[in-house]
């Protein structure tokens, strides 16, 4: 008579331990797309969100916030809206606080006093500015954050999410731009935000629906990376005798993630402001001018995204770009 086994031989145990590592491996990068395609929705909603937020304020104010406030005046010699004056005491409030009111963050906003100076890059004494509004920058706030930014954390209060200045194919007068920093650092002045801006909807004469309001950026210096020099979702305009330099601000100059995609690498000031980039394969979210929101590929024709940042170039672009 042939007696019953009871439980797996050895050899079996392997082959289904094998087999179940056989199926996660499969399935492992299903969902983790998946997870990531949650996430990318995610972000898309909150760049929705502030993009609803500013054409709020827009129909309050009948213009969008300035990109960043200053106490000092144009300069001159650069024939752009670019101010050179005292390191951050000259900087005030940019937009991502003055929109504060229509993000349902009344509370967060009334903390800030628009009177006083905010950093653009802090943490070491020479840059920081008075309380209550240097305390306030360093307390991060969700609503600028992608869900696919692994440093997306309370210790760097950073954000994705930046306020388009214009672009073009160079940062001169000709351009409406200017440099500052050996042409490293750019500003241009043709798009939506800038310094002291105050673009309406009559302004954008592209159209709304062709013209960049808000982008992606992975390229905001985190204080985690580096703690002597860090800038906040809530960065001002730091202002000095030869050069400046915005934190919440970036243009359409160079392609979607130009420079190097480590997460973990520390990021250089210059970049900030020419590349929009984001920490999603193949392209990143912009906000147009009409509220909508659109994942755009990186290997967009460089003109007609350059075109996209400016407000104003008259230049024919696509249904589907």
């Amino acid at each position: 008579m042939r007696r019953s086994r009871d439980g797996f031989t050895l050899v079996e145990l392997l082959v289904v331990i094998a087999i179940i590592g056989i199926l996660v491996a499969l399935l492992l990068p299903a969902v983790q797309q998946a997870r990531e395609a949650a996430r990318r929705t995610s972000c898309a909603n909150k760049l929705k969100q502030l993009a609803t937020a500013l054409h709020n304020y827009q129909s309050t104010h009948g213009f969008f916030p300035p990109g960043v406030v200053s106490v000092r005046s144009t300069s001159a010699t650069q024939n752009c809206v670019l101010p050179f004056g005292d390191g951050n005491r000259s900087g005030r409030a940019p937009w991502s606080v003055l929109v504060l009111p229509f993000l349902d963050e009344q509370a967060r906003h009334d903390r800030f006093n628009l009177d006083l100076a905010f950093f653009a890059q802090t943490g070491t004494a020479s840059y920081d500015v008075a309380e209550p509004n240097q305390s306030e920058q360093k307390r991060r706030l969700p609503k600028f954050e992608c869900p696919s930014d692994p440093n997306a954390n309370p210790s760097n209060a950073s954000s994705n999410y930046l306020g388009v200045m214009g672009g073009g194919a160079s940062a001169t007068a000709a351009y409406d731009g200017c440099n500052t920093f050996g042409g490293r650092r750019v500003f241009f002045y043709n798009g939506i935000f800038f310094n002291n801006s105050s673009v309406g909807v009559a302004q954008i004469t592209d159209g709304t629906s062709r013209v960049f309001l808000l982008g992606e950026s992975r390229y905001v210096q985190l204080q985690s990376g580096n703690p002597g020099y860090y800038s906040s979702w809530a960065g001002g305009i730091w202002m000095q005798s030869s050069s400046s330099l915005y934190s919440t601000l970036s243009s359409t100059f160079l392609s979607i993630n130009t420079f190097d995609v480590n997460p973990a690498r520390v990021v250089t000031n210059q970049e900030v402001s020419r590349a929009f980039a984001s920490h999603h394969p193949g392209g990143c979210h912009f906000a147009l001018a009409d509220g909508a929101v659109r994942f755009i590929n990186e290997s967009i024709d460089l003109s007609v995204y350059q075109s996209l940042g400016i407000r104003n170039d008259d230049q024919p672009i696509g249904r589907d770009f």
